[in-house]
C-alpha cells in the first residue's frame, strides 16, 4: 500500500506522536546530511509495526552548519483501501 502524502501542521504531528509514540515504530529513515543525493534533509516516518504503510512523516531541511534545521515539514498519509495511488 502507497500513501499519499498530505501536508500538515506541527500540532497535529505532534498531538499523534504524543498519543500514540509507545505504539509506532519507524517504517523509513533518510538521512542525507551532506546533501549527496541532492538537498540536504532527514525523512522520518513512523506508524504502526503491523501495518502496511508509515502513518506520520518529518522532513528537515536546509541546515544552518551549527545542527540547526530551518525547515521542517509534516504529513499525514492518506490511504484509500483497496485503492492504489
Amino acid at each position: 500500500m502507497i500513501p499519499r502524502w498530505v501536508e500538515t501542521t506541527e500540532t497535529v504531528f505532534n498531538a499523534i506522536f504524543s498519543e500514540h509514540h509507545q505504539e509506532l515504530v519507524p517504517f523509513e529513515t533518510l538521512t542525507d546530511i551532506d546533501g549527496r543525493f541532492g538537498e540536504p534533509k532527514i525523512v522520518t516516518v513512523w506508524g504502526w509495526k503491523e501495518a502496511d504503510c508509515g502513518l506520520i512523516k518529518s522532513v528537515a531541511s536546509h541546515p544552518d552548519g551549527k545542527g540547526n534545521w530551518n525547515e521542517v515539514a509534516f504529513y499525514l498519509a492518506l490511504v484509500k483501501k483497496g485503492i492504489e495511488p
